[in-house]
């Protein structure tokens, strides 16, 4: 019985550690059609041999000179948080999605 029990302790562990990054994250599909609705230019930053995509909108009435950047979390397109951008004073808003998610290339890994 006790022989048992381990080796099923020790196969579910090793399916969880296969399996981690996709039980984590839950990148969203980069063929978002909201991508056409947006007064923001698309803009891509290359890092550690990926491609970053995001937006950069200009504030048309800015209440500061301040600047937003933003990244967005899990299963989360940075596409959602546009519509809450006349809540922020900021002159220049920078959103980009992590590896994985969006139009930006790799994958999501915990490293």
């Amino acid at each position: 019985m006790l022989p048992n029990l381990f080796l099923t302790l020790v196969c579910c562990g090793l399916m969880l550690f296969s399996f981690q990054d996709s039980l984590i994250f839950y990148p969203i599909d980069a063929n978002n059609p909201r991508y056409g609705e947006f007064r923001a230019q698309e803009i891509t930053i290359d890092s550690h041999g990926h491609q970053l995509q995001g937006w950069h909108f200009r504030n048309q009435d800015p209440t500061s000179d301040s600047v937003l950047l933003y990244f967005g979390g899990n299963a989360e397109d940075v596409t959602f948080n546009f519509d809450e951008l006349d809540k922020f004073g900021a002159s220049e808003f920078y959103f980009f999605n992590y590896r994985g998610y969006g139009r930006s290339s790799g994958k999501p890994s915990q490293k």
